[in-house]
């Protein structure tokens, strides 16, 4: 499915080898975990959830976003809120890796050209790119949901941008599982759904609970499929 973004020229490393896009947020940065204890701590929360013992991959894999999230839905405005929290930079200065995940982009990008692509706003592009060098995530291109297209339709932005890319990038490695009702099934490439254990009726999308079955679709994919396309 095109949903008709107007995709700019986008950042893609290429030099001959088959390329990867990998997501940041909640993929391989713990992006939620300080919006969640903001909101536990601004609107006294603790007796609900505690911010000593919550796991806020476990909440945001249960419910989906943290709008979603029970306890949060009686703030006013918290739709707002959340959004004008993932639009400040400050807010991803100092941001936790996921280490199994960092872990496994770099042993992939080995074969792989590493990528990246996010439903961050172009206005926090400074700060990601910052975030990635300082971190020494694989050196690759970065790409992030243009100023005019909404938060909210980042991941069918994300969808419009495989589609373009499916004759370079072979796989995409995403947490959000909405991406898959969102995948044509005819898109040649591999959307690799990271923490999450569901069944997949599609050819093209896999749920891979940790980071060593991401890794491990990764390179199936790889091997059957790097001398089907022209990556170059």
């Amino acid at each position: 499915m095109v949903y008709g973004f107007d995709v700019p020229k986008l950042d893609i490393v290429s030099n001959g080898r088959i390329g990867l896009f990998c997501d940041l947020d909640l993929t391989v940065f713990d992006t939620n975990i300080d919006i969640i204890l903001d909101l536990i701590h601004q609107h006294n929360l603790a007796n609900k959830l505690n911010p000593k013992t919550i796991d806020p991959k476990k909440l945001i894999s249960m419910y989906g976003t943290v709008q979603e999230i029970p306890e949060f839905q009686n703030i006013e405005n918290l739709n707002e809120t959340v959004i004008n929290f993932y639009d400040d930079p400050k807010n991803y200065e100092n941001l936790n890796i996921i280490k199994p995940m960092y872990d496994i982009l770099i042993d992939l990008s080995s074969i792989l050209n590493i990528n990246y692509l996010t439903a961050r706003s172009l206005t926090l592009e400074d700060v990601s790119r910052s975030s990635l060098s300082n971190y020494k995530f694989p050196v690759g291109g970065v790409n992030l949901r243009p100023n005019d297209v909404d938060i909210m339709e980042g991941l069918k932005y994300k969808v419009d941008v495989l589609n373009k890319t499916q004759n370079k990038i072979l796989c995409h490695i995403d947490d959000s599982k909405s991406l898959y009702d969102l995948i044509n099934p005819e898109y040649k490439g591999l959307v690799v759904i990271y923490g999450h254990d569901l069944i997949s009726k599609k050819s093209n999308v896999v749920f891979c609970p940790t980071a060593s079955d991401v890794k491990r679709e990764v390179l199936k994919f790889y091997a059957e499929n790097k001398d089907n396309y022209n990556f170059k």
